[in-house]
């Protein structure tokens, strides 16, 4: 009997014979939990319609149509999408705005992966990561050339102490792009 703490992963488990043994299938298993998770998660959610879980954003991302070319759990190449692509309508420079307020919690620099990458850490606790950017906003993009100079290298890792870099609803954090991998868009 295999008990993963999610009832409806349990009765899928224990109804659906053998899982397998091959690596497709331990993957697949893994997505299972997850979704179930996810079920679960919303379950308890509408349980408390005051939970933040699933309060929509007051600012949207961009401001073209919300166009999703990548979903998660996609399958790319070995692996599996952690995100949602967002059409640019394969233009490079679009405003990429903060959803709700917080604050910049990471900042990278890379030239593979998500490329420019901004990680914001609403108050509200959710986490949002833009990636594929072309350049970031003020002072963030300041704080970047400055650590790259003191490098001398392009690739950094940078986690900005928690009050640094405040966002507000609809404040331009940074333009969409085509950094790391794939054609324009925004992860």
């Amino acid at each position: 009997d295999r008990a993963i703490g999610v009832p409806h992963v349990k009765a899928v488990i224990d109804e659906g014979g053998s899982w397998g043994e091959g690596r497709t299938t331990r993957a697949m298993r893994r997505w299972v939990v997850v979704a179930a998770c996810v079920v679960q998660c919303a379950a308890s959610a509408q349980a408390d319609p005051k939970s933040p879980v699933f309060m929509p954003f007051a600012q949207a991302p961009l401001d073209t149509p919300m166009v999703l070319t990548g979903t998660f759990g996609d399958r790319r190449g070995g692996h599996f999408h952690a995100g949602l692509d967002l059409s640019t309508a394969q233009a490079v420079g679009k405003p990429v705005y903060a959803p709700a307020s917080g604050f910049v919690i990471r900042v990278r620099t890379s030239g593979t992966g998500y490329g420019r990458s901004i990680y914001l850490q609403m108050d509200d606790g959710r986490l949002v990561v833009y990636g594929h950017l072309d350049a970031f906003s003020e002072p963030v993009a300041s704080y970047v050339d400055s650590a790259q100079r003191a490098t001398t290298k392009y690739e950094v890792d940078l986690w900005p102490p928690r009050n640094r870099s405040r966002v507000t609803p609809g404040a331009i954090v940074a333009w969409s792009g085509q950094s790391g991998a794939g054609p324009p868009h925004l992860h």
